[in-house]
């Protein structure tokens, strides 16, 4: 059975992302659209970004950048990222960028993936990225120091500014359109998938997805005109593109911009500058909800806050909306469609607290796009409420990965073009979905395929744990399941103990969910910068913790 989206089929221009956000003969706004939320006199109108477009984009063809070349911006957010973003796609490079809370190591992989021919760096994360290159096997040339102060370049490197035309020069130039097929089959930009389960994909994402995501998010939420949005999650995150730049432009959105997330400067910018709408990822909201900073700060002006990423725990839904009295909305989307496929309306969450029993629902789909559920035996899914992998189909899909030859190709070759999502999830009568899990991070136990988020969830409500994951630990060619638990500090001199867990789960659900493989307390669990857990490191503790309880038993 075919899900098809409620909302009204939207025409989808088929044309250059810049020309969709600045027409020819259009005059770009003269108001402050991206400002910077700890000095608000630091801050770019539409008319100035076009005007430093068009500098970088001439500028980048002048030192011989040529089409699908990569450029990478590796900064923490400031006004400027949205004019390297559509500068890069200017001169017809290939935007991408990389996470600011990256490791050496993972940079140094980035790096050797994508080749860049330009790395535009920030001056606080210099010395990784010089570290990088060099381990990469890259020049040192390829480095611009990428500030948002004038004047700031290191001595042996050249500023990204060295790099403009100048405005003379830029005036009459204009980038080079694309036909309606280009629009289709040209990448503007590659993001990377998370890396939850596996290491990081590169996304290939064509100018028609850019603007397809952006148009459905427009027309399939409650974001507008008018909105005050905060930028403080990376911008080198595929939501936050198009939210903070794309439909910030398209929209005439105001942006306030933090270079990254410090709780108390992030509240007291909502309060100051009367933030409209929040985007956060579900571990930020977990972390305004128990904060105590909280306190004596207003989020009054905050209409509702969006959740996109790893879901959202109900827990800390319901607490977030008890104690800031807001709505809390989460999406459902992955980097391989751009941004999100799945959306919920304010008017579908208040509906769903009186009456449709809608509450950890992700919503709807979004314009324009369809869905399958398949189960386990490769069926189509007809009957609500019965569980199937989402398979999913519209312009917002990526066109493909990014030359990694260990993806595996039948994820984008299914009949009719859709595309396996991995996601496991349930829709009901009214085709609003609730997403249950990761097909890849089921866990197979005497033949009964078992959720960790539905275990993790149940062991979220338990007073004494912080955080928790459950994984699979194999032992004696057995699958047992195991919990690493971040516990709360003691209780009246008294720390929690496995037994008390075990007796909690036993209570709660059946035999072949119980934590056979037992539980190990740890003072953190792995994070991801999108707060989503790193569950392949957790993985590898299991299987470390597997071969030393084998051992132990082989020895009695």
């Amino acid at each position: 059975m075919v899900f098809r989206s409620p909302h009204p089929a939207l025409k989808i221009p088929q044309t250059h992302i810049l020309d969709f956000l600045f027409p020819s003969g259009d005059t770009p706004w003269k108001r402050p659209i991206w400002i910077d939320a700890t000095d608000s006199a630091n801050s770019l109108t539409l008319k100035d970004c076009l005007d430093c477009i068009r500098r970088l984009g001439l500028g980048l063809q002048n030192r011989g950048v040529e089409e699908n070349d990569v450029a990478v911006l590796f900064t923490p957010n400031h006004i400027f990222v949205p004019v390297a973003y559509l500068g890069f796609i200017a001169a017809g490079a290939v935007f991408s960028g990389v996470d600011p809370e990256s490791s050496l190591t993972d940079v140094v992989e980035r790096f050797q993936l994508l080749d860049p021919k330009f790395i535009f760096v920030h001056p606080s994360l210099l010395k990784t990225a010089v570290a990088a290159v060099n381990q990469a096997g890259l020049s040192e040339d390829r480095l611009y120091v990428f500030s948002d102060s004038p004047g700031t370049a290191a001595e042996e490197f050249n500023s990204w500014r060295s790099i403009l035309a100048t405005e003379e020069e830029a005036a009459s130039w204009r980038w080079k359109p694309v036909s309606a097929d280009e629009a289709e089959s040209t990448t503007a930009v590659v993001n990377f998938t998370s890396g939850t389960t596996t290491q990081p994909k590169g996304v290939q994402l064509t100018h028609q997805n850019l603007i397809a995501s952006s148009l459905q998010l427009r027309d399939g939420t409650d974001i507008m005109f008018g909105d005050r949005l905060l930028a403080l999650l990376p911008l080198s995150q595929a939501y936050e593109q198009v939210l903070n730049i794309i439909l910030a432009i398209k929209l005439r959105l105001v942006v306030y911009i933090l270079p990254s997330f410090a709780l108390p400067t992030a509240l007291s910018t909502i309060q100051r500058y009367r933030i409209t709408k929040l985007h956060l990822s579900p571990y930020i909201l977990e972390s305004l909800v128990t904060a105590r900073e909280v306190a004596g700060h207003e989020l009054r002006s905050v209409d509702v806050i969006l959740c996109t990423g790893p879901p959202l725990k109900m827990g800390v839904q319901n607490a977030a909306e008890r104690r800031f009295g807001l709505v809390i909305l989460q999406g459902w989307g992955m980097s391989e469609i751009t941004t999100a496929g799945i959306f919920p309306c304010l008017e579908d969450d208040i509906a769903g607290r009186k009456s449709l029993g809608l509450r950890g629902s992700v919503g709807r789909l979004l314009p324009n796009t369809e869905a399958l559920l398949i189960d386990q035996n490769g069926n189509e899914v007809s009957i609500p409420g019965a569980l199937g992998e989402i398979w999913i189909r519209g312009p917002q899909v990526m066109s493909c990965y990014w030359r990694d030859e260990q993806v595996p190709e039948d994820s984008l070759a299914a009949e009719g073009g859709w595309f396996m999502t991995g996601d496991i999830a349930t829709v009901n009568r009214d085709g609003y979905f609730w997403i249950i899990d990761r097909k890849d991070e089921l866990i197979r136990v005497d033949d009964v395929l078992v959720s960790p988020a539905e275990l993790e969830m149940v062991l979220q409500e338990h007073p004494r744990v912080a955080d928790v994951a459950v994984v699979g630990m194999e032992m004696h060619e057995e699958v047992f399941l195991r919990a690493y638990i971040v516990p709360k500090p003691a209780m009246n001199g008294y720390p929690v103990t496995e037994q008390l867990i075990q007796d909690w789960m036993r209570r709660r659900v059946t035999k072949n969910k119980q934590l056979r493989g037992g539980v190990a307390f740890v003072k953190n669990l792995p994070r991801l910068s999108n707060g989503g857990l790193a569950r392949r490191v957790v993985r590898e503790w299991a299987r470390e913790d597997g071969e030393i309880l084998e051992r132990r038993v082989a020895k009695l």
